[in-house]
């Protein structure tokens, strides 16, 4: 089974988790910025890339108060524009400071 690790997403592939292929996986990773100044988080890995399926979806409580942003992406071998869909699907989620509704500090340094 796969288990709970933290990894670097810009070093993992599909292709590391033989045997793995019908089963969900979870990780904890830093979020890499594309741009050293931007907030744009890189999708790249060494064989591939993640591309968005949608836009970010908030998650609320009970109260309906944001808590957190779920996105979903699908991972493409080889180059951007160029890469061939894999069956592989990533659930990012993401949590908010709930003093002012932005990420949290270190925690939007991991997804």
């Amino acid at each position: 089974s796969c288990e709970l690790t933290d990894v670097m997403a810009s070093r993992w592939s599909a292709a590391m988790a033989p045997g793995h292929a019908e089963e969900a996986c979870y990780f904890f990773t830093p979020r890499k910025k594309k741009y050293p100044h931007g907030s744009r988080p890189s999708r790249s890995t060494k064989k591939g890339y993640w591309k968005a399926v949608n836009g970010e979806v908030s998650i609320v409580d009970d109260q309906m108060h944001k808590i957190g942003t779920k996105m979903v992406l699908n991972y493409y071998e080889g180059e951007p524009n160029r890469g061939f869909k894999t069956s592989w699907i990533m659930h990012e989620y993401r949590l908010v400071d709930s003093e002012n509704k932005s990420s949290v500090s270190r925690g939007d340094n991991y997804m």
